[in-house]
């Protein structure tokens, strides 16, 4: 019998995501707020930025956001080499659990970092001029974005 608790988390993970915030956002309302903290980094990039776009889409003229985005992955010695094995080798992060104290089957948490760029084309896109971005830096050295958006009163969508 062999099991690998990575094909089982990504498993429930990808039905729980698809049910959740499936991209297609079958959203029924537009919004003022849309807040987002600590979210994206558990979302693949490429299932974000459209998640992203659907998101900004919803937002009413002079509507706010306020969205955090990990920039950089995890940083420090062999970190290439501590991400394959946690990632690809059955039961490495099991026993990484019990090296950070940790029950033995607590769940896998994927990170992503996103590419800023291709974020503030996201927004530019959806005619969102009027941002302000902060710095921030996670427990493990992340270096992560608050963006501040403001949609204008008037649409400028693919100005």
């Amino acid at each position: 019998f062999f099991f690998s608790t990575r094909r089982l988390h990504t498993r429930l993970r990808r039905d729980w995501i698809s049910d959740v915030c499936s991209s297609d956002l079958n959203l029924i309302d537009d919004y003022d707020l849309i807040h987002s903290y600590l979210v994206f980094q558990h979302i693949k990039p490429e299932r974000g930025k459209e998640i992203i776009h659907n998101l900004l889409g919803t937002l009413k003229m002079g509507g706010v956001a306020v969205l955090h985005f990990p920039v950089t992955g995890a940083r420090g010695k062999n970190r290439a080499m501590r991400t394959f094995f946690k990632n690809y080798v059955p039961f490495c992060y099991n026993f990484y659990n019990l090296f950070k104290r940790r029950g033995f089957f607590s769940s896998f948490m994927e990170m992503h970092s996103y590419d800023l760029v291709e974020i503030m084309q996201i927004i530019r896109n959806n005619g969102i001029t009027n941002f302000f971005l902060e710095n921030s830096v996670d427990n493990f050295g992340r270096l992560g974005v608050i963006l501040y958006l403001q949609r204008p009163m008037v649409s400028r969508i693919g100005s």
